[in-house]
């Protein structure tokens, strides 16, 4: 009897083993890009928590020690977007007297960014179209709506600032 010796793999054998490659491949493969694709939006709904945050520590800087708003384009339904907060200041004079002063900053919500003084508050990409102010019981009533244009995530957050008193809000 004679005995083979046969060296090497069928092409049978070999199809398979790349088969069973590729699959363990595809599937690896899968499952790093759902981790990357859930990372990226993870990050992307941070950034946008950061950005309301810093807005809404703006509009509370800008606020402080506001007595009163003039508003310049209000609507029928009380709501505007775009007014003059001032802060009135008493000072005794060297003589004795009282003087009043009073310092203002324009707020304005325009092509989707909230402006404070001039200076816009919001990041590209975060629109804050469709936010509004009312005033109400002595109070400003901001209806802020911000949008991640780039990533169509949208929160909507409320925030009153009580006029006339030390300390706002």
């Amino acid at each position: 009897m004679k005995c083979r010796n046969e060296k090497g793999l069928t092409l049978v054998e070999l199809l398979a083993a790349v088969t069973i490659s590729f699959m363990i491949i595809g599937v690896i493969y899968a499952v790093l890009n759902t981790v990357i694709t859930q990372s990226k939006s993870d990050m992307a709904r941070k950034n946008f928590v950061k950005e309301q945050t810093a807005i809404l520590q703006y509009m509370n800087s800008a606020m402080e020690n506001v007595d009163d708003i003039e508003p310049d384009d209000e609507n029928d339904d009380g709501t505007f977007t775009r007014f003059k907060a001032v802060d009135v200041n008493i000072n005794v004079g060297s003589d004795g007297t009282y003087q009043e002063s009073s310092t203002d900053k324009t707020i304005t919500v325009s092509d989707g960014n909230l402006s404070v003084g001039g200076t816009i508050v919001n990041s590209d990409g975060i629109s804050l179209d469709g936010t509004t102010f009312t005033v109400e019981n002595g109070s400003l009533i901001c209806h802020f709506v911000m949008k991640d244009t780039q990533n169509h995530f949208e929160k909507k957050i409320y925030a009153a600032y009580k006029l006339g008193e030390e300390g706002n809000p």
